[in-house]
């Protein structure tokens, strides 16, 4: 009996022996997960973006429940997506979707990946247009964050720009302009869909909102014009054609602005409208 109980007790003591430098090397782990980390973090901040990433790897191999790893290695690879590949946006994606699968509540991490998912699209549709993914970017960011305007208004340029369901791109703009009512890019867009829908007064409502927020924005006074013009009203046509010009002054004192560019942009929209306008009546004549 008393070595039966001796046995259990060595026994015991051997388990616990075990139990205890398990815990000491797993802690010894983390600590050095945290020093990987630390190294990742320097290499972000200075720019060195694909070293970082390795440095974040390897905190993620020993901890693989480190989410503030995956999220700085995420946004590397973001960094590194504009010069490199569309891979590094889709490793990005991964790891943001495996930081907030670990953890859930980090502050503000759908708010940034709903963004990310929107950047992500921007610069898909400039080097390679393909609607289907863009489109499907623009969706996950709401789902991301139901209240981020910009993934509505961004979802609702590329159904205006591809002419896919004007009736749900009005909708993204309407719902963008409820989240946020001070953005005149949102009004212009919303303008422009009514117009392509020859809802010309609602149109017209759209673009004065604009240029109430942005009074330097020709083209909006421009479509101002058009409108005014297609229905007979020679009074509003010519007036807004005149703040058109007006906004070449404005524009001529901001530096981001050049003046050539300026005075031919604005002089060629005023021209082309007034063509269109021309084209407008000629038909309505015809009809």
């Amino acid at each position: 009996m008393k070595k039966s109980i001796k046995i259990i007790v060595i026994v015991l003591g051997i388990i616990t022996i075990v139990l205890l430098l398990f815990l000491f090397c797993r802690k010894h782990s983390n600590n050095n997960a945290v020093v990987f980390y630390r190294k990742g973090l320097i290499l972000y901040s200075d720019g060195t973006y694909s070293t970082a990433i390795k440095e974040f790897t390897k905190a993620i191999n020993i901890n693989p429940k480190y989410a503030e790893a995956y999220i700085l290695r995420a946004d590397c690879r973001v960094k590194l997506g504009d010069v490199i590949s569309f891979e590094r946006w889709d490793l990005a994606f991964d790891d943001y979707k495996k930081a907030l699968s670990i953890a859930p509540n980090f502050p503000r991490l759908t708010k940034k990946i709903s963004n990310f998912l929107i950047s992500y699209g921007i610069d898909l549709n400039m080097k390679h247009g393909n609607f289907k993914k863009i489109l499907d970017l623009y969706t996950k960011a709401i789902q991301y964050d139901p209240n981020n305007s910009e993934a509505y208004y961004w979802r609702g340029s590329v159904r205006y720009c591809f002419n896919y369901n004007l009736d749900a791109a009005l909708q993204d703009l309407n719902i963008a302009i409820r989240l946020n009512s001070k953005k005149f890019e949102y009004y212009k867009l919303r303008g422009d869909i009514k117009k392509r829908l020859q809802n010309y007064n609602e149109a017209k409502k759209d673009y004065q909102k604009t240029v109430e927020l942005d009074p330097s924005y020709y083209e909006a006074w421009c479509d101002i014009a058009y409108i005014c013009g297609i229905n007979g009203d020679e009074k509003g046509e010519e007036e807004a054609f005149s703040k058109a010009l007006n906004t070449i002054e404005r524009k001529e004192n901001t530096e981001k602005y050049t003046t050539t560019d300026t005075r031919k942009d604005v002089i060629d929209c005023i021209r082309e409208t007034k063509k269109e306008i021309k084209i407008f009546l000629a038909n309505k004549k015809r009809k």
